[in-house]
Formats: structure tokens, sequence, C-alpha cells
């Protein structure tokens, strides 16, 4: 079997099921009776399909009964007494409120539920996706919590009136690993809130909105839909490739544990180098800087182009580019998109060991020369090590 054919696999196990048709009404928020529904519908599935002696386990959440694939959560161990407060499906035995399965991509939540916010502007940590407020009957909203471009939760919450007068306080989250759904789950079967909390929720959840310091970068499934590594892709994290210099790292990354100036093939390079990012500069004779030679990025603290980071999965980084579904040559290298001789480039290099990706723009620069500058992509296995920019 051809490296490049265990890797594809590997991406479209976590990309192709955003492609998958919706069947939710997508402009309908989460309802309570949705919810519920699909919860009888998984202690349905438990009781006929994994009827075992569960082990019992007590935590933050309550106790929870483990089936197999299905958790159960009881605010005691009191078989009399106890109540159901929370289920957790975790491996994809049925489907979820809206067809979604354990495994699909994230992206494909987002195509069943309401996400007025496309692009998931917000911070670093949150992004808001909707608000249906038909109070004083009903409410409901969703948002994600991410670590960057990594979203590791999508949640739901559902308010509906009950006869007392309060609200039902029904979440249905969704957890997250490398762009993939691992788990779905119920919570708050138990809660009752009053008008208050419900008013606290949504402006919690008009914050978010308000928030426009980050944004997600566009993914896909469909390589033909993405632009190519270009001359936008080199400012990241505050940062700027092109014009990088030593004193600018230095007043954003503090002193260098080294700095060492050297001459190769007569060229002078200063060096400098931090626990998580190296870098390079030309220099003259002075030790004037002359421009930036090379940049690497060896920690996932610092996001690179289109928000990289040392950690992510080669599928993540696959969806970010432009890709043509070439395959791969004798020698396990495939082009996606270009030729080493125009302006825009990129391949793939698989290896046993790893896998390395290279794209590579032209770019016209102010004093009327042309510059080519590297993205490289190295991966070990298919997990990101290393990213490195350089100028040829």
């Amino acid at each position: 079997m051809k490296l490049k054919t265990i890797f594809l696999y590997i991406v479209l196990t976590c990309l192709l099921c955003s492609l998958a048709f919706a069947e939710g009404d997508t402009d309908a928020g989460i309802s309570v009776n949705e919810i519920n529904a699909w919860v009888n519908e998984v202690l349905a599935y438990q009781k006929a399909n994994l009827a075992v002696e569960p082990a019992i386990e007590e935590s933050e959440l309550g106790f929870e009964y483990q089936y197999g694939g299905i958790t159960l959560y009881y605010d005691s161990r009191d078989a009399a007494a106890q109540k159901l407060i929370g289920l957790r499906l975790s491996e994809p035995l049925l489907a979820g409120p809206r067809n979604e399965m354990v495994l699909d991509e994230k992206s494909s939540l987002f195509e069943r539920y309401p996400n007025d916010n496309p692009e998931l502007i917000g911070d670093r940590d949150f992004a808001f996706l909707y608000i249906d407020n038909e109070l004083p009957q009903r409410a409901s909203w969703g948002f994600i919590n991410r670590d960057g471009q990594r979203v590791r939760n999508v949640k739901y919450t559902a308010h509906e009136q009950t006869k007392d007068g309060n609200y039902s306080n029904l979440s249905l989250q969704f957890e997250v690993e490398h762009n993939a759904v691992v788990s779905i789950s119920v919570f708050g079967l138990q809660e009752s809130v009053n008008q208050s909390v419900v008013l606290e929720n949504i402006a919690y959840a008009e914050g978010l909105r308000e928030l426009h310091s980050y944004h997600a970068y566009k993914s896909s499934a469909n390589g033909t839909e993405l632009n190519p590594f270009e001359r936008e892709d080199l400012s990241f994290s505050g940062l700027d490739y092109l014009s990088m210099t030593p004193d600018t790292l230095i007043e954003r990354f503090g002193e260098p544990d080294l700095d060492e100036t050297s001459t190769q093939d007569n060229l002078s390079l200063r060096s400098l180098s931090w626990d998580a990012v190296d870098a390079s500069f030309r220099v003259d004779a002075s030790g004037k800087s002359l421009g930036v030679y090379r940049f690497t990025i060896r920690d996932d603290v610092l996001e690179g182009p289109r928000g990289l980071r040392v950690g992510d999965s080669f599928s993540g980084v696959y969806s970010r580019f432009r890709s043509t579904g070439m395959e791969p040559n004798e020698e396990n290298i495939e082009f996606l998109y270009g030729s080493p001789e125009e302006d825009h480039f990129g391949a793939v290099s698989y290896y046993p060991e790893g896998i390395e990706v290279s794209m590579k723009v032209r770019i016209m620069m102010d004093n009327g020369t042309q510059d080519e500058v590297v993205l490289n992509l190295n991966f070990d296995l298919d997990k990101l090590t290393e990213i490195t920019i350089y100028t040829n």
C-alpha cells in the first residue's frame, strides 16, 4: 500500500464527513423536546444493547455508570431514589439529535445547527454561534470553546418555561479533538432555573457576540476551494515575516538564549534562538540586518501561518491549503498545486516515519527584486513538529 494511501485514509476519516447532508433544520435552535427525544433514544439503545453490569465511578459530574460507549450520570448510587442528570455517548453507536455521529468532522455540526458566525469570530477561547430568544416561552443559544484554532467543545443550551414558571436548563455538548467529534453529551436533565438566570445566560451569549479579536481560518475537505500559500500568510501572531528584524523579535520574546554571527558560503548570518523559536538574518560587515533569512517555530506556544501550531494533525493542516487531488508519484510525492517554475507551488512528501509539506510563493519586494519564500512543515507520523519559513 502506498504511503499516500495510508495518510489519505487519516485525512478522509476526519474530513469527508463534513460533506454529509445536514438533515436538521439549521435555522432552528435546539429545543428541549429535541434533546429529550434523543436522550430517550440513547436510554432505549443502552437497555436493548448494553444491558451489562456497569462500571461505577464518582466524579464531579455525579455518579458515572459506564456501559461501554454510553455513560449515564446519576445524582446518587441509591437505585431507588437516584435521578438521571446527564449522559454521554463516546462511540458511534447511534446518531445524535440531528443525525451527527461521533467521529464526524466538527464542521458537520455547523451544517446541522444554527451558526450566525461562519468565520467563528471571537477571541482565542470562545466564539458565539447563535441566539434564539422567544421569551417568555423559550430560548436557546450556542457557542464554542477553543484553544486558538483548536475547537475543544461546541455547546448548545435550551431553556423552556415549565408549569411552575421556571425554566429547564438543558445543554447539548460536543467534545472535539483534532477537528473530530469524540463525544455527544446532555446535562441538566433535572435542573430548573428562574428567568433571571436565563436572561443572564442570554446576556453572556450577547457578550460573546461582541468579541472580535480572533477568527478561525477556513478549512475544507475540497482543496480546490482554498487558496495556495500566499503573501498574506506571512503575517501571523502579531509578526510579519518579511519585515522581521532582530530587534522586533527581542522586543517580543525577550533576550535570546543564543545570539551569534557566522559566515556560510560568503553569507553572513546573525542567528538568534529562544525556547520555542529560532531566527536567522542576513547581515552586512557591520552587523546591520539586511533581511530575514529563516524563521522556525518548534513549540505550540506560537501560531504560524493560517493559525498552524506544533502538534496539529496532518489532516487539519492539509485541509487549510489548496490541493487538487493529484495522486503521488513513484517517489511518494504529491503535487498540491502549481509547478516549481510558477509563482505558487506546493507538494507533500510521504515517508515511512512522517510527512513533509513544502509550499512556496514568489513575492515582488519594494526594491523591485523578487524573493521566493518557502513554508516547510515537518511531521512525525501525522503530528506537526516544526514550522519553518525561509527565503531563497
